[in-house]
């Protein structure tokens, strides 16, 4: 199962719903539901749709970037974590 804020980082780095979603499998209009509701909860359009490509609003390009550092340096955290135990 995928988050909303992961399925809004891939629809951003495929440049469409419809990218993400065969990407992914599953149907764009699940990820539009989900990016729909972070939206609503951050009180922010994140994405300009059209039907040929979607992009990111200054504001959703801000999160991007900065949501895609933690998810980053989470996925660091629990590589070194894992990996200190293994040992």
């Amino acid at each position: 199962m995928h988050d909303a804020k992961s399925l809004f980082i891939r629809v951003v780095e495929a440049g469409s719903l419809k990218n993400a979603a065969a990407q992914l499998g599953i149907e764009p209009s699940s990820i539009s539901r989900k990016v729909a509701a972070l939206e609503k909860r951050l009180g922010v359009k994140l994405l300009n749709r059209s039907t040929v490509r979607t992009t990111p609003t200054e504001q959703g390009q801000t999160y991007f970037e900065r949501l895609k550092d933690i998810l980053d340096a989470q996925q660091a955290l629990d590589e070194e974590i894992s990996n200190s135990i293994k040992k």
